[in-house]
């Protein structure tokens, strides 16, 4: 009996193999992430071509943990992260943190109580992520100002570190006590 796949392994290939295939070479999955902090025509390139990084997740070591999409998040960088999810990155607590979805960040404290102390890449707190997502408020549309305004339970007029955190702040806090 003869099988040709056998066959076919006792030839000698030309054809070299990445010592990490099947899976994604680390050094392209740090660079997606890496540049997931503050290069959206970076990441573009990379993803284009491969929309799977748009899942990808990196280790910094001691089990720090960073997908694209949180480092994107934590840094305030609703651009990435919107563009992220638009090719399957998978949001977290901390992404709907960071956008300002505070019906989201709710229910999940609601349904599994003490959440809000679980920290997110490089131990980066849910209270962090709502401070970061005031990054980019020069460069959001006034339509996206007003959401965020009003999810936070601010009026665009008074838009304001203490005014938009407090609300989240109060949230994470009672349920803490």
């Amino acid at each position: 009996l003869s099988f040709p796949s056998v066959t076919w392994a006792e030839q000698k290939s030309n054809i070299k193999m990445s010592k990490h295939f099947p899976n994604i070479p680390p050094e392209i999955i740090e660079e997606v992430v890496g540049k997931s902090h503050f290069d959206l025509d970076g990441v573009k390139s990379l993803v284009e071509k491969r929309p799977e990084l748009s899942r990808s997740v990196w280790e910094w070591r001691f089990g720090d943990f960073e997908s694209a999409i949180g480092a994107a998040s934590h840094v305030g960088r609703r651009d990435i992260a919107l563009y992220l999810m638009s090719k399957g990155a998978r949001p977290t607590l901390f992404t709907f943190t960071m956008l300002g979805h505070l019906n989201v960040v709710k229910s999940a404290i609601e349904a599994t109580p003490g959440i809000q102390e679980t920290t997110g890449p490089h131990g980066i707190s849910l209270l962090d992520h709502a401070y970061a997502g005031e990054r980019m408020k020069d460069q959001m549309t006034k339509s996206e100002i007003e959401t965020y305004g009003r999810t936070l339970g601010i009026e665009l007029d008074h838009w304001s570190r203490p005014l938009i955190i407090y609300p989240v702040w109060a949230m994470l806090m009672v349920q803490i006590i």
